[in-house]
């Protein structure tokens, strides 16, 4: 396992940083178009039903989530192992609520929302590395 020095018990592993660095960049794309332009990015991606306010809500979210990645990136080892569990919890549900979408509405040849899976199942199976790196 990963042996931290105490001079580095504090600090964030690099690796860690740059994982949250592209965390924001990756859900700032996303968020952006999706916030400022929902109904013609979604029709981009074939979905034919589309809630404004549902997708900038969206949006937002992954404004918020996204946007601590990058106004973390000075803090502490402690504040990165609150935001990894916050990070897991947000891409496990979500993870989740896609799979039951898919399900339930019989949508498994939907591009976009088998886009949205496997990129939080690839944020979430990156969180998970990094809390058993860490021990936490």
């Amino acid at each position: 396992m990963m042996n931290i020095s105490y001079k580095d018990k504090y600090r964030p592993p690099n690796g860690l940083k740059i994982a949250f660095k592209i965390h924001f960049l990756i859900d700032y794309l996303i968020a952006l178009p999706l916030f400022l332009f929902p109904v013609q990015m979604l029709n981009l991606f074939g979905w034919d039903s589309i809630d404004p306010v549902a997708s900038r809500i969206s949006a937002a979210a992954l404004f918020g989530i996204g946007g601590i990645s990058l106004v973390a990136q000075k803090s502490s080892l402690e504040i990165y192992e609150i935001l990894l569990k916050l990070k897991l919890i947000w891409s496990a549900g979500a993870i989740i609520g896609i799979l039951i979408s898919i399900i339930q509405f019989s949508m498994f040849n939907s591009f976009i929302l088998w886009l949205f899976f496997t990129t939080f199942l690839g944020f979430n199976i990156v969180w998970v590395y990094w809390i058993k790196k860490l021990r936490i």
